[in-house]
């Protein structure tokens, strides 16, 4: 009983937080009319306040009186990580929405945040036009120490992070792409030429386990499954910058930690041919001399060995050679079921209504393909396209999409019964065993864990 206080406390201590957060927010307070934003901003701290005291309420009935539901630990899950997820979630985003309030009322920060909302709502363009994710769709971004996403249940909002380096130097800014790739991988729906409608995790997921090549035990490709849509969705929107700049990225890495697996992301040895073979998928003229570039600045860095290999494995057992896919490898797999499985959508992807980065996406080749050639072309264009930018803002967060305070018990007390969308996909009758903790607990990607949120556990 004495822990069951503590964990009461420590819940109390967070929803006064987020009482005082629903309260500082508000957008008719003198002092926050001037704050961009703040309608979206005070439309989270509701929803915020709505979500986490509903998904307390959850298990402290589930677990405790079972009125609504009765639970049982997993057998991974206890009791106590139970709490402390819940926790952490809730203060995670109550860390967030602050910082997003205070960093919206600096001058300095305002203007790069402003375009950073345009730059990713564009990034989310045309997933948004052929219907994948909500028409509603908005975006708030914040600077923090990389470029990141926050996956929230709660509201139609990608919550961007980007680094603070992003205020001198556009380049930082390109990762964003990827992030919305996360988004929709998320959030997004396929539908059918039936009418069928399914997330797009569950279609890639599916896809790949339908006819899954065999994968060495530690470099299994389907645990970066997550991470290779985003990379195609990135490559996607914006082409040879995206993948340049992804071959960057992977050099700011140890050489230990160069070819190792953490089992989330690609390792970074092997990432920028995702890119490539992603780029081949729309026959783009940068793909080889970006492989061929790759090639050569990989074996320098590591000392041209006579086998590349990450995590011990040599990693022709999990992606092929050159830029055209072999199904028969786990990542070219990957990559293929991206492809087919966007392609069933009933509406065509718009790839090019993303119209702000489609200049990165496949312009004319250099004449000299070496790395400075190819890095001064795109810099050329994306500094030319940034100093120029002319994008609609993003719209606020819409009035109807915010829980209001004075409905909240009673809207909690309708939805612990069935705990129905937009937080779970499957129906009551439907969930067996420890389905609580992937629909309620993670809420389909809202947890503490992995570098962007949004992985399903540990």
């Amino acid at each position: 009983m004495a822990l069951l206080n503590v964990w009461h406390s420590r819940w109390q201590t967070l929803a006064n937080q987020m009482q005082l957060l629903r309260e500082q927010t508000d957008p008719t307070l003198s002092q926050n009319k001037t704050i961009h934003r703040i309608k979206t901003i005070h439309g989270l701290a509701c929803n915020l306040q709505f979500f986490a005291t509903a998904q307390h309420r959850f298990f402290e009935d589930g677990f405790g009186s079972k009125t609504y539901n009765d639970l049982e630990e997993s057998a991974d899950f206890t009791f106590d990580y139970v709490q402390r997820s819940v926790i952490n979630q809730t203060a995670e985003d109550i860390k967030l929405i602050e910082q997003i309030y205070t960093q919206r009322q600096n001058p300095t920060f305002v203007r790069t945040l402003e375009l950073v909302d345009c730059l990713a709502l564009n990034a989310l363009k045309p997933a948004i036009q052929c219907k994948i994710i909500d028409s509603t769709t908005t975006v708030l971004s914040y600077f923090g120490k990389a470029t990141s996403i926050r996956i929230i249940p709660y509201a139609q909002i990608a919550l961007i992070g980007v680094p603070f380096t992003a205020l001198e130097t556009p380049r930082d800014l390109l990762a964003i792409v990827h992030e919305a790739g996360h988004y929709v991988y998320r959030r997004g729906r396929i539908t059918d030429a039936a009418g069928n409608k399914q997330t797009v995790r569950a279609r890639i997921t599916a896809a790949l386990q339908a006819n899954k090549p065999a994968a060495p035990a530690n470099l299994d490709p389907e645990k970066w499954l997550e991470e290779i849509f985003a990379d195609y969705y990135g490559s996607q929107i914006a082409g040879a910058g995206i993948a340049l700049n992804f071959q960057n990225l992977q050099l700011e890495f140890s050489k230990k930690r160069f070819t190792m697996n953490d089992e989330e992301h690609p390792s970074p040895v092997l990432r920028p041919h995702i890119y490539h073979k992603a780029l081949q998928c729309h026959n783009s003229s940068w793909a080889q001399p970006l492989h061929d570039l790759w090639e050569t600045r990989r074996n320098h860095f590591l000392g041209n060995p006579a086998n590349i290999t990450a995590a011990g494995v040599n990693t022709n057992q999990v992606i092929s050679s050159g830029t055209t896919l072999n199904p028969a490898l786990g990542i070219d797999k990957i990559l293929k079921d991206c492809e087919e499985q966007l392609h069933l959508h009933q509406m065509a992807i718009p790839w090019v209504s993303a119209d702000w980065w489609s200049a990165l996406r496949q312009p004319a080749l250099p004449t000299k393909q070496d790395l400075d050639s190819l890095q001064n072309a795109l810099d050329t264009i994306l500094y030319d396209t940034y100093e120029s930018v002319s994008l609609p803002q993003p719209a606020d967060i819409a009035q109807d999409q915010i829980y209001q305070p004075l409905y909240f018990d009673a809207h909690i007390n309708r939805i612990l019964p069935n705990w129905p969308a937009p937080f779970i996909e499957r129906i009551k009758t439907a969930r067996t065993g420890d389905w609580w903790v992937t629909d309620v607990l993670f809420a389909a990607g809202w947890n503490t864990f992995g570098n962007g949120h949004w992985t399903d556990g540990p």
